[in-house]
């Protein structure tokens, strides 16, 4: 037993270095760069991923969603009649309703192009009496006697032309994302 307590003294002053019990300059330095770099490279890894994020996001709601139906279709079919099963209902309740809500969009967007175009375009035409009366109520009372219809036709030409290339941008991204 005296041996072995021995032993284990031996032992702990062997680790008990007098001359490492204080690190030195150098090897703090090379602890705060090794942190950094591995702080830089996290960073990096994580801005590659994360264009992936969402959509893996997205896919794993989906998942928990559908699984019980694959499992089903699976109990009743081979697995890759049950996989294509599952993946043609999936792209059916997906792409089925964006398609529905895009082309009721594009049909409202088409009409309200048509009747601004209608009443900016007819010479004859008048803007809604409302309209110009709660404009001119919003302005001084030194404003209030100007006819403003001239720059409301510009400004309305100039947002309908907005608007139509906001809803290019919305297809085109629309169609971005089935693929």
């Amino acid at each position: 037993m005296n041996l072995d307590l021995a032993a284990r003294m031996d032992y702990i002053t062997l680790m008990r270095n007098p001359d490492q019990s204080q690190p030195s300059m150098t090897d703090r330095l090379a602890t705060v760069l090794s942190y950094s770099v591995l702080l830089l490279f996290g960073y990096l890894v994580f801005r590659i991923a994360e264009p992936f994020l969402a959509p893996l996001a997205w896919s794993a709601i989906l998942v928990i969603f559908f699984y019980p139906l694959h499992a089903q279709l699976a109990r009743k079919w081979k697995p890759g009649a049950a996989a294509l099963a599952s993946t043609l209902v999936v792209a059916v309740f997906l792409i089925g309703p964006a398609l529905l809500v895009l082309g009721l969009t594009a049909r409202e967007g088409i009409a309200a192009t048509a009747s601004v175009q209608k009443a900016l375009l007819d010479p004859q035409g008048q803007l809604p009496a409302g309209l110009m009366e709660k404009g001119r109520q919003m302005l001084p009372a030194s404003l209030q006697g100007i006819d403003f219809s001239g720059a409301l036709r510009r400004a309305m030409e100039e947002a309908a032309g907005f608007l139509a290339g906001q809803v290019k941008a919305v297809v085109l991204n629309f169609f971005g994302f089935l693929s």
